[in-house]
């Protein structure tokens, strides 16, 4: 059914538009996204350069600790975060088209030092895009809990689920099953609150809905991030409030 879709993208079919447009060439380069097996290829020493410039910006103008911190992939990089959450004092070190692992990799540097009180995290969107297998998916969850677990014990971890979009209907059944693993994990973790955000993002008849992506059919658009921040909001309230204090509110 998804490739049919795909197919139509394509065309410009589903997109209103007529071959060989600026639109449809952007929605053709967002369905290359899906690339199985490229998670092969990905070492986290890709990132080092970005992760370096995050460093030299966090040194120029360094942080609070013990904030609220947003990590993962694009949707967390292209999160106003000083607008969405003006209640706490956050830390945006979201990198955009990052993994799960390279989360895992760069916390000794990008999340560990900085203490924070609740991480907000979001990644995986594009582990399924790569054709990861879901255990694998899991695993490096897993992975990225226990480092953070062991060097702050203390810290909540607000996980969001991944995202639905048209670009990548054709990993949609991974991308479900990838969540339902992750929801799982969560169950069984006290310090882990799993926020599926999916419902709000999809149509009555269980299709992204396209008035809330970019037109790159993928990323989340203004009415997008208007529509899921507050439940996002709500669940950091309620990590915060596990620790019986104003902890990373500014």
């Amino acid at each position: 059914m998804w490739f049919t879709v795909l197919a139509l993208i394509s065309t410009g079919l589903l997109l209103g538009q007529p071959n060989n447009t600026a639109a449809q060439q952007s929605a053709r380069r967002e369905v290359d996204w899906v690339r199985p097996g490229y998670y092969k290829e990905i070492t986290p020493e890709r990132w080092k350069s970005r992760v370096e410039q995050m460093l030299r910006q966090d040194a120029q103008n360094p942080p609070k600790k013990e904030a609220v911190m947003f990590v993962g992939s694009a949707t967390i990089a292209g999160w106003d975060i000083k607008h969405y959450f003006p209640e706490f004092e956050t830390i945006n070190h979201g990198i955009g088209g990052s993994m799960i692992s390279e989360a895992t990799y760069y916390a000794d540097q990008l999340i560990i030092p900085f203490k924070p009180s609740t991480i907000v995290f979001y990644s995986g969107d594009n582990d399924t895009a790569y054709g990861m297998p879901t255990e694998m998916i899991s695993d490096d969850f897993r992975k990225f809990v226990a480092k953070i677990h062991a060097a702050l014990p203390d810290t909540q971890v607000v996980v969001l689920a991944i995202r639905p979009s048209i670009a990548r209907l054709a990993v949609w059944d991974a991308v479900h099953s990838a969540n339902e693993q992750l929801r799982a994990i969560c169950a069984e973790d006290s310090k882990l609150q799993f926020v599926d955000l999916t419902p709000l993002l999809l149509t009555a008849d269980g299709k992204p809905r396209r008035e809330l992506l970019r037109e790159d059919l993928h990323h989340l658009n203004k009415d997008g991030f208007d529509l899921v921040s507050p439940v996002v909001v709500k669940a950091v309230e309620a990590a915060e409030t596990r620790y019986g204090r104003g902890h990373g509110r500014s």
